[in-house]
């Protein structure tokens, strides 16, 4: 395994005539990132463990049937637990998932796992676009709804399990980017990974976590084979 350490340069990602482009962003996400799970009883020395899958950008797929993601990962998965000397666990579901910053309802809407909770964080520092994290496949409590103010690290729901045909651990996934179209929710999954109204910036090096790559190799798979 590799750990990751260092921050980067904020940047957005968008697709233009079939070409992936990064584009430089002047605005910056306004507040400090907290941790967008509880994970108390733990040691504190906790690390996340991520295959290359799971990453930001990232054409792999990290669950069976291995192989290429329909269009770059829109954000962070968070789903394996470490700490020093013992193997990763999957994040146990019905864990807490807490807003990462301040903000506002936006939307609450379907995806693949379960639901999906779009929180606005405010304009940039333009005017012109809107800063969103979007908290995916958990089950929202039902008191989050459209427009409800949020706590940094207020519960919103919990993760949950999948069935077994998906080949799926149990993961948080978190997205951060620009809404180029403010106070305009519509959103659906299919549009959100063309990223034509969304320009995804990498949430991880925004996040107060410690965390390692795990190569892809055969003893990944192994692993998957064995916890799924």
């Amino acid at each position: 395994m590799s750990h990751r350490s260092g921050h980067e340069h904020l940047r957005v990602t968008a697709v233009f005539r079939g070409q992936h482009t990064r584009i430089i962003i002047m605005s910056t996400f306004p507040y400090s990132l907290s941790s967008p799970l509880e994970l108390t009883g733990y040691d504190d020395h906790l690390s996340f463990v991520f295959h290359p899958g799971m990453l930001f950008d990232s054409v792999r797929k990290w669950w069976s049937p291995h192989g290429q993601r329909p269009s770059p990962h829109e954000g962070l998965d968070l789903c394996l637990l470490q700490v020093p000397g013992r193997i990763p666990k999957p994040l146990p579901a019905n864990s807490p998932v807490l807003a990462g910053a301040p903000g506002r309802v936006a939307a609450v809407i379907p995806d693949f796992l379960g639901q999906s909770v779009i929180i606005s964080h405010g304009l940039d520092q333009r005017g012109s676009k809107e800063w969103i994290s979007l908290l995916a496949h958990i089950d929202p409590h039902p008191d989050i709804e459209e427009g409800l103010l949020l706590e940094s690290s207020q519960e919103i729901g919990r993760t949950r399990t999948f069935a077994k045909p998906w080949g799926m651990l149990c993961h948080l996934h978190l997205s951060l980017g620009l809404l180029q179209t403010p106070k305009n929710y519509d959103l659906t999954w299919p549009e959100l990974t063309k990223r034509n109204r969304v320009h995804f910036i990498d949430p991880l090096p925004l996040l107060p976590i410690s965390s390692m790559v795990w190569d892809d190799s055969p003893e990944w798979f192994a692993f998957f084979k064995q916890q799924a």
